[in-house]
């Protein structure tokens, strides 16, 4: 759904977002900025996939499904 994708297109945004801060936070040598953002990452990702797991559920095209079947296994 168009809802689905906006909130996945926010989420890569904050990914991105974070990503960066993880970079100056190395260079900065700040471990505790690196470690919450890290986090943050990974919180989001798994959300993007239950997300895609539940569109894939709902989903009548096969190859979508088959898409999301393969990406969650990688």
């Amino acid at each position: 759904s168009i809802e689905c994708d906006l909130f996945i297109e926010a989420y890569e945004k904050l990914i991105v977002k974070e990503s960066y801060q993880i970079q100056m936070a190395v260079q900065d040598k700040n471990s505790s900025v690196i470690i919450a953002n890290a986090l943050k990452i990974a919180k989001r990702s798994n959300r993007i996939a239950q997300i895609a797991s539940q569109e894939a559920e709902n989903s009548e095209d096969s190859d979508y499904v088959n898409q999301i079947i393969n990406s969650n296994e990688s």
